[in-house]
């Protein structure tokens, strides 16, 4: 039976000193009891401390590892999500240097799967994960064989105007000049279009069928896709000659509805190398109640979000404006604008 790769997300920031990280574990019960081993405050406890007690048992063997494509892969990976987004993770260019440490670290302790994107970074750090990878792959003081087992996984994102297959292989050669590699490991479409932009889906499916025949990457793989849709693509792509290797679900006790289960199961059915990612929950579920309540708090900022355009889409935009100038003279703060905009959607 093919296993599971699951992944776990966290940030580096004042607030989250993990860093998003991905984990490739066959028991991810395990890494998370080792994260929630030290009872010590994350604000005097560094990321780099953090996650070498973390890995420092977890070791594996050889045998041990995945087989995605082509690639044999450990079973624990490290993802980038934060590296370069202010917005979401406090991220901060003098960051730089515990993230190289941590880099270092995973590396040595024989980790060579990391998972990145080219959307990953806000404004003008767009693209900084991948910079960032890059960089750190060049000057890993390790041996030689260890740099060159490193296997990046990068994402390209279906945005509007890549509409055609030669925009999506534009788009990998981007991510090919900041990580300055002549090859990416495994190429993945970020999401689907399917439900909102059908004719673009086809053409992404043909880039990534482009990124495969020319080169650019040596497996290729999806990420948010439904088990139907997963198997649309999976036929598509067979009949092109190029195999599925990945497929990216978020699963995790918080995250495992029928859906993720039937999807698991077309993974299985189709020989494709599922990746479990965000397993603790985006941290909720690492047992650390500072990193729960910043969680929490993000969520119902997304929630807020939604309930804006939903209120500018059924009363106006005008009226709109003016309900939350109103709340601004009367002084309310930003806590209570949230709750007004929940309890009015």
């Amino acid at each position: 039976m093919r296993s599971t790769v699951h992944a776990c997300s966290c940030a580096p920031s004042d607030q989250f000193r993990y860093g998003k990280c991905l984990f490739f574990r066959s028991k991810p019960q395990t890494a998370r009891r080792q994260l929630t081993a030290s009872k010590r405050s994350l604000t005097t406890y560094s990321q780099f401390n953090l996650f070498n007690d973390a890995i420092s048992k977890t070791a594996f063997k050889p045998k041990e590892q995945k087989q995605i494509g082509p690639l044999k892969v450990s079973p624990m990976g490290l993802g980038t999500w934060a590296w370069g987004n202010q917005l979401l993770w406090g991220y901060d260019k003098s960051m730089d240097p515990e993230l190289q440490q941590l880099f270092n670290l995973v590396v040595s302790k024989g980790i060579n799967i990391f998972d990145t994107a080219d959307s990953y970074g806000t404004g003008l750090l767009n693209g900084r994960s991948e910079e960032l990878l890059g960089q750190f792959v060049r000057e890993f003081p390790g041996s030689d064989k260890q740099r060159n087992s490193i296997c990046i996984a990068t994402k390209l994102a279906p945005y509007p105007w890549r509409i055609t297959s030669g925009q999506f292989v534009a788009a990998c050669k981007g991510s090919l000049r900041r990580l300055g590699m002549e090859q990416i490991g495994i190429g993945q479409l970020h999401w689907s279009t399917a439900n909102y932009q059908p004719l673009q889906e086809r053409a992404l499916w043909d880039g990534l069928v482009a990124l495969h025949d020319q080169g650019l990457v040596q497996a290729v793989g999806i990420s948010n896709y439904g088990p139907k849709q997963m198997e649309r693509i999976h036929k598509y792509l067979e009949k092109r000659g190029v195999p599925l290797a990945a497929a990216q679900v978020q699963y995790s006790l918080l995250s495992r509805g029928p859906q993720q289960e039937e999807t698991r199961a077309v993974c299985r059915d189709l020989g494709v190398q599922m990746i479990a990612y965000s397993p603790l929950a985006l941290g909720m579920l690492s047992g650390d109640t500072l990193h729960l309540r910043c969680c929490l708090a993000l969520m119902c900022c997304w929630i807020a979000l939604s309930c804006c355009v939903l209120q500018m889409v059924t009363v106006g935009v005008p009226v709109y404006t003016r309900k939350l100038v109103y709340c601004c003279q009367q002084g309310w703060g930003p806590q209570l604008l949230l709750v007004l905009m929940l309890l009015h959607c």
